[in-house]
């Protein structure tokens, strides 16, 4: 039993590698959707879960991983402001995108918002140290720093 446990947690979670992607694409091709046991004796190192998630989620046909479009971002953002994080739920707006995808699009584009606003403030800052630099250096009256306190 202690053995079982120091192997379960010491062991890495990888990602999928392209030859495993084919061979599970084959594999499900030739046993079907339903014979994950089956399935999973011809790829090492993967369980039933992984492998049925793995179709499920990413390498079904039924499954769309085309870019993102701008009306298919507008709508996540429109039905994540009236659904909130409930995925499940906000993937019945889209036929062809699994849960998995439609979160992970929506915190892609969090984290890139949340970004661009560091940024900005970030520019901001600095225009505006330099405006009262300018203006602290200026020998025109009219424009002096102290008119503007």
């Amino acid at each position: 039993m202690q053995n079982q446990m120091q192997y379960t947690k010491s062991r890495q979670k990888l990602k999928f590698t392209v030859d495993e992607d084919q061979k599970l694409i084959k594999l499900v091709n030739e046993y079907g959707e339903n014979d994950w046991g089956t399935i999973t004796l011809y790829m090492d190192g993967r369980n039933i879960r992984q492998c049925r998630e793995r179709w499920k989620h990413y390498l079904s046909p039924q499954v769309s991983n085309a870019p993102w479009t701008e009306i298919e971002d507008a709508l996540l953002n429109q039905k994540y402001n009236e659904y909130g994080p409930k995925w499940k739920k906000i993937a019945e707006f889209f036929p062809n995108r699994t849960y998995i995808n439609i979160k992970n699009r929506f915190l892609l584009k969090k984290r890139h918002n949340e970004r661009l606003t560091t940024q900005i403030v970030e520019i901001s800052t600095e225009l505006a140290k330099k405006m009262i630099n300018r203006k602290k250096k200026c020998t025109n009256p009219y424009f002096q720093y102290n008119n503007y306190e």
